[in-house]
């Protein structure tokens, strides 16, 4: 074989190799990002304990303004703005987020 038909061999195989890669980091991340979901009885059990999680409301301000109301001691915070507030998220609590 010629030189460029090994580097050939060697783009195919390091793109392949590297595809490869993105794949099981996507597989992987996708699979934390895996959900609890919590039926209304769960969280009205949990709401009436010792230590109820936090309830975030993640709805959009617009929506708010349409009369909807939220739940009650939820704080309002919308996607965009969740990383900017994560400071008033306490460390440790469970926390629970719904939206529409």
């Amino acid at each position: 074989m010629k030189m460029g038909g090994w580097l050939a061999v060697v783009l195919v195989g390091g793109l392949a190799v590297y595809v490869a890669w993105k794949f099981v980091e996507r597989r992987r991340f996708l699979r934390g990002l895996s959900v609890e979901r919590v039926t209304p009885d769960e969280l009205l059990r949990k709401l009436d304990s010792k230590e109820p999680p936090l309830l975030i409301d993640l709805r959009h301000s617009l929506e708010l303004q349409d009369g909807i109301r939220k739940l009650p001691r939820a704080l309002h915070i919308p996607p965009e703005e969740i990383e900017s507030r994560i400071g008033e998220i306490p460390p440790g609590r469970e926390v629970v987020l719904y939206c529409t």
